[in-house]
């Protein structure tokens, strides 16, 4: 048990680590390459950096590996504590959080927010989740682009102010079409 667990902890770590990192293995300020070679590494100190860096990846790949299989066990055995009907329960509850985490993102109902508490229809809401859809699109291509960090902050906040501005709008236009309804 303790070993799962230091495992775990282990990939924790590592996972959190490349995380940080971003896709492209850490390289948003430049080349990793151009930075070793900066180093004026010897061709013995690059052959060892060259072999750290595949030992890792294996290390990684099988620590990747165990967790994903360690997660497959652990729902097996979770679903055979279950009966029938409350495996046909926790299913269609991993289904229903699955789809509305896609359809609008992980936050889009926090605090009550969203088309029915500003009495929005759904053509708006539908609206407001294709904008907030393709924010998160573009920001994600800013944060994988290899772009000078400071160009990376200026970017996403001129998309985070775009993105403000267009949600006000499409808002804007829906409430005297809401006010008109419910005054009817």
């Amino acid at each position: 048990m303790k070993k799962i667990l230091l495992s775990l902890a282990l990939l924790a770590s590592v996972s959190f680590g490349l995380s940080a990192q971003g896709r492209d293995g850490g390289r948003r300020g430049g080349d990793r390459s151009k930075a070793l070679q900066e180093l004026n590494l010897t061709a013995e100190q690059q052959e060892k950096v060259k072999s750290l860096s595949k030992d890792f990846k294996t290390k990684n790949d099988t620590l990747r590996s165990q967790q994903r299989e360690l997660r497959k066990s652990h729902q097996s055995d979770f679903m055979a504590i279950l009966t029938p009907e409350q495996q046909v329960k926790w299913k269609d509850r991993v289904e229903k959080r699955s789809r509305n985490e896609n359809r609008a993102g992980k936050n889009s109902g926090r605090n009550g927010r969203g088309g029915k508490r500003m009495n929005l229809d759904a053509a708006t809401t539908a609206k407001l989740d294709d904008l907030k859809s393709n924010f998160v699109k573009e920001k994600k291509a800013v944060e994988m682009s290899r772009i000078a960090p400071e160009a990376q902050k200026e970017k996403i906040q001129g998309l985070k102010q775009k993105y403000r501005t267009d949600r006000r709008e499409i808002i804007k236009e829906a409430r005297p079409k809401a006010a008109e309804k419910s005054n009817s």
